[in-house]
């Protein structure tokens, strides 16, 4: 299967094929442009149905089958292609048809069967011509739905292709006019009701009841005023159904209790949210960790937070002196089909894998010093279970490396002792 292909491939440059740019950050693994991954920033991971990788970019829509990077880009005046080449998301229809959101220029659906894109420039009508769509979102009913730059919420109808608009607050602008009125930001489903959505809006958190069609917006209230800085809220995740997480604008991770509806920030950096500054803090996504904790993307780096202790944990800071190429700017989590967390940022994508955890205890290999003028390559792993050990053949120098079943160095095979060149492309035992 294609997913089973794209493990294989990983595991190939990770064992037989690593470059520079291929690095483990706490157990991620970096890549980049070696690996064919745009240049540019890098916002989200899509895996469709039939397990292709979908990689939205600012320079273009790119998929993935395992060996190499195919990209779908935008021509002018041409409307069988993407009307943009900035992708903000990508979602999968219940008839397998593939959407993709730009900015600017609608939204553009590809029927997967006939290879063929059709453009939604404005998916609803008016005096603006820019039309920002941030956010997809399949609810457990098959329906699509999509979170815009001041067009509310809209429901993609199948029989008219069309689409339906449903406006947060009716009070304020209605045509993407006004930066921040009736802007959705991210759509999520509710943990206990079908027919619920919360949305994540630059004024508030809403309550969108699907068959009322009525909202109810919640503000964080801090000294008696809803600031900007914790009400701009530009991603959302549902932990439970007591528990809302939300990224903020410069107020940072913010917690949404349903029970009691009460917000608690707890920002990255303290002093700056103290200070009320919006260049920190910025929380960009919120993705599943563990039972206890959660992966927050930053514009200054990429955390786990304990929410039992109220604690983050830097997995990757936006630069230091390990990682000096390591963008700015973390953008989408995604979890994969094959166990993955894929992470996107600035020139870079990052993964995930508890096969790349093991993996990645041993990325340099044992050398005895002054033996051979350079570093032997892995080629091939084989593991002998009646001896329990891991024998892997090299491109040069000592033929075969052989490490106990947790990865300790135990010895190495030459071939014909000094000669150098010998490579050993596989290695199996009859």
């Amino acid at each position: 299967m294609l997913h089973n292909r794209v493990i294989l491939f990983f595991l190939l440059i990770l064992i037989g094929y690593s470059t520079p740019a291929q690095q483990f950050v706490h157990g991620f693994k970096r890549f980049g442009e070696a690996e064919g991954v745009p240049n540019a920033n890098n916002f989200k991971i899509f895996e469709s149905s039939d397990h292709f990788l979908w990689l939205s970019t600012e320079v273009g829509l790119y998929r993935f089958d395992g060996y190499q990077f195919t990209p779908y880009f935008s021509k002018k005046n041409d409307s069988t292609t993407l009307s943009s080449n900035v992708i903000s998301d990508i979602e999968e229809d219940r008839l397998g048809n593939l959407w993709v959101s730009t900015f600017g220029k609608g939204v553009n659906k590809l029927d997967r069967k006939t290879g063929r894109w059709k453009q939604y420039l404005r998916p609803t009508i008016d005096e603006n011509g820019f039309y920002w769509v941030f956010d997809f979102f399949k609810d457990r009913q098959g329906r699509l739905w999509l979170g815009t730059n001041g067009r509310g919420l809209l429901l993609y109808d199948e029989k008219t292709d069309s689409f339906n608009q449903f406006i947060p607050d009716s009070t304020k602008s209605k045509h993407g006019g006004v930066r921040f009125e009736n802007e959705v930001r991210g759509i999520a489903a509710d943990a206990s009701s079908t027919d619920v959505l919360w949305l994540a809006g630059t004024d508030g958190l809403y309550h969108f009841d699907t068959k009322s069609k009525n909202f109810i917006c919640y503000k964080n209230i801090k000294y008696g005023k809803a600031a900007w800085i914790n009400n701009s809220f530009h991603t959302i995740h549902v932990q439970n159904a007591n528990n809302i997480w939300l990224g903020a604008w410069g107020g940072g991770l913010i917690h949404f209790n349903m029970l009691t509806k009460q917000f608690t920030n707890y920002p990255p950096s303290p002093q700056e949210y103290a200070k009320q500054n919006l260049a920190r803090n910025i929380i960009t996504n919120i993705g599943y960790c563990s039972d206890t904790s959660l992966y927050v993307s930053t514009a200054e780096g990429f955390f786990e937070f304990n929410h039992k202790q109220k604690k983050f944990l830097l997995i990757s800071a936006a630069k230091n002196q390990l990682e000096k190429n390591l963008s700015q700017l973390f953008n989408g989590i995604t979890h994969t089909s094959d166990g993955s967390t894929w992470v996107c940022a600035e020139e870079n994508i990052f993964q995930k894998n508890a096969v790349y955890q093991r993996m990645g205890l041993f990325q340099s290999f044992y050398q005895p010093k002054g033996k051979y003028v350079y570093e032997p390559s892995l080629i091939s792993v084989l593991y002998r279970k009646a001896s329990k050990q891991y024998w892997m053949s090299c491109n040069a120098g000592y033929g075969i490396y052989v490490f106990d079943k947790n990865f300790h160095y135990l010895k190495s095979i030459a071939i014909e002792d000094n000669a150098v060149d010998r490579r050993l492309r596989d290695i199996v035992e009859d």
